[in-house]
């Protein structure tokens, strides 16, 4: 669509800095450079109305003073020439404003509003899809609807490295406010926190210490679960192969808070509970890691920062034989831990999660479940208790639907909750990796979350219960898998990497008991003297993030000669000459 004009707001005076990008802006730039070249994903498409009374020469007044005042909607982000993605910020320039008209008839108030929320609709559908060029652009788009000459509202994309939910609300009130005082008075107020002081403050010996202090929190969650939740046989996907499915469940919202306030834990931790329980009887892991988003508008330096603070963090929830309400309870103790350690270097993160694989011998996907509960101020209801019964005739009216699909993702499961726009409850979305589960799956993990909460407001669920509940069996894996250090192996697929990596077709795998429950024992043939231990213990981790259904062996035999049979036992492959033996571990 073409703009009735277009207007220049002009910025000048304000600092100009560079510097590395914040944890939070990293986390988001990794996410975009994956999802190249559909990354337009992340751009965030906001409207906000303006109030009658003013010109719109005031409004783009107001736009100036709004991308002076904070210098996230004014930054480019490049790549340093050692390949490190960096923010400028600009000290003076021009930002191009859309002025877009619907005109109406002045009598026919409904009729102007449905011509500016469709010709709103259009900019911001069009734009939405656009990608931003980072070095060479900001990563602001803006437009003003004018409704008979006078502005209705703005609209906005903003790249999601630039701005979250919560300073998606910031910039709405800021830019109200300074409509209604003028853009003068604004700009004499003191500045705001910029992503610019963030970057400076993990610089800092503090931050160092903090980004640390997490570190050590992700390790010891990572050590206590299973490296890959989603190692069972995978099906045929659909296509596209990401799915998202949504539930509108009075139900779930009900007995959500039933339960918070009966246990006297968050609403959120709750749902995070029930998420780590459906998990653990859908993938048949008794401990879940769930990888959890934080807003971290806690910390008092982020209240007023239009820009972006979110973090992720960790919950390694053990489920096991125990009941549903132990879960809960554990979970909400976790939460405050989980709050307070998702802030940290991603760079660093990577290097030691590849650390950790390598001496464990396995590839942590740490995007394989996510729970994303963006009911920030949910609070348990007041009023009286609703029965199982009562709830179960509220689940009668839930609705499930098909809500979107991709091809790619980096998530297996995505649990998010949220407000509905629309008014009304509370709407959870599972979005999942349909080589995994199904779409019918997806569906029914929705309705047994429903009917998990609705079941436990009754009485205690035992988690040997969980699959009835639920509605979805276990996992059958049959008599070729083996559970090693938590994960779940394909011996034969496991085998067929060793042969792989190893580049010798004579090899063997076998579990054997090692005192502290079973690991994996290679054997392999080879009268090349470069095949070591270490050697092969590389290339076969290298080669895990293909395999979910594969762990590394925890020790490698390279031997002179086969067995004669080569099926043959370990006790024949332990008869033959040994070259090399170790874990391969050492030597990296």
């Amino acid at each position: 669509m073409q703009p009735s004009r277009v207007e220049e707001i002009r910025f000048a005076g304000c600092r100009r800095d560079t510097r590395r990008l914040t944890w939070a802006q990293r986390l988001l730039w990794n996410d975009t450079q994956w999802l190249k070249p559909e990354d337009h994903f992340y751009n965030q498409a906001l409207q906000f109305k303006i109030p009658e009374g003013h010109s719109t020469r005031g409004v783009l007044d107001a736009l100036g003073a709004l991308v002076q005042r904070h210098e996230a909607l004014r930054t480019r982000f490049t790549v340093s020439d050692g390949g490190e993605p960096m923010q400028e910020v600009t000290a003076e320039g021009a930002l191009s404003i859309d002025i877009l008209s619907a005109d109406a008839d002045a009598d026919a108030d409904a009729d102007a509003d449905a011509d500016a929320d469709a010709v709103a609709s259009e900019w911001l559908d069009i734009h939405h899809d656009i990608s931003f060029n980072f070095p060479e652009e900001w990563p602001t788009r803006a437009a003003v609807v004018e409704v008979d000459g006078s502005p209705d509202r703005v609209l906005f994309i903003i790249s999601h490295i630039t701005i979250d939910g919560v300073g998606e609300r910031i910039l709405e009130n800021e830019l109200h406010r300074i409509v209604a005082e003028g853009a003068e008075r604004s700009l004499r107020r003191s500045a705001a926190y910029q992503p610019l002081d963030r970057a400076a403050y993990e610089a800092t010996r503090e931050g160092i210490r903090q980004s640390e202090s997490t570190l050590g929190y992700w390790e010891a969650a990572l050590r206590a679960t299973p490296a890959r939740m989603f190692s069972y046989p995978r099906r045929e996907p659909a296509r596209p192969r990401y799915v998202n499915v949504s539930i509108n469940s009075e139900a779930i919202s009900e007995s959500l808070n039933i339960l918070a306030g009966r246990y006297r834990v968050t609403n959120p931790a709750v749902l995070a509970a029930a998420t780590a329980a459906v998990l653990s009887s859908v993938t048949g892991n008794s401990n879940v890691l769930l990888k959890t988003v934080s807003n971290n508008r806690f910390v008092e330096d982020f209240s007023d920062m239009v820009g972006i603070a979110l973090g992720n963090s960790l919950m390694a929830v053990p489920v096991g034989h125990r009941g549903f309400t132990e879960i809960i309870l554990d979970v909400g103790k976790m939460a405050i831990d989980t709050i307070m350690n998702a802030q940290c270097d991603s760079v660093e993160l990577y290097e030691r999660v590849a650390r950790r694989n390598h001496e464990r011998g396995v590839y942590t996907d740490l995007f394989e479940a996510f729970i994303n509960d963006r009911r920030y101020l949910k609070r348990p209801g007041v009023g009286a208790e609703l029965s199982g019964a009562e709830l179960q005739k509220l689940a009668e009216k839930s609705t499930v639907y098909v809500n979107g699909s991709w091809e790619r993702k980096n998530a297996k499961f995505f649990l998010d909750a949220g407000p509905n726009v629309a008014g009304g409850d509370d709407i959870f979305h599972i979005l999942a990796d349909t080589a995994f589960l199904s779409i019918a799956e997806i569906k029914q993990t929705l309705r047994g979350l429903e009917a998990l909460l609705i079941t436990a407001v009754d009485r205690e669920v035992p988690c040997a219960e969980l699959p009835d509940v639920i509605g979805i069996p276990r996992p059958e894996r049959g008599v070729g898998w083996k559970l090693i250090d938590q994960c779940w192996v394909d011996m034969e697929q496991a085998a067929e990497v060793l042969r792989q990596v190893s580049g010798s077709t004579d090899a063997a795998l076998f579990a054997v008991d090692s005192g502290a429950g079973e690991e994996l024992v290679a054997y392999v043939r080879s009268g090349d003297p470069q095949v070591t231990p270490e050697s092969i213990h590389r290339s076969f981790v290298a080669a895990l993030e293909d395999h979910p259904s594969v762990a590394a062996p925890g020790r490698y035999v390279v031997c002179r000669s086969v067995p004669e049979l080569p099926a043959a036992d370990e006790a024949a492959w332990m008869r033959q000459p040994v070259v090399y033996a170790g874990t391969g571990r050492t030597g990296r």
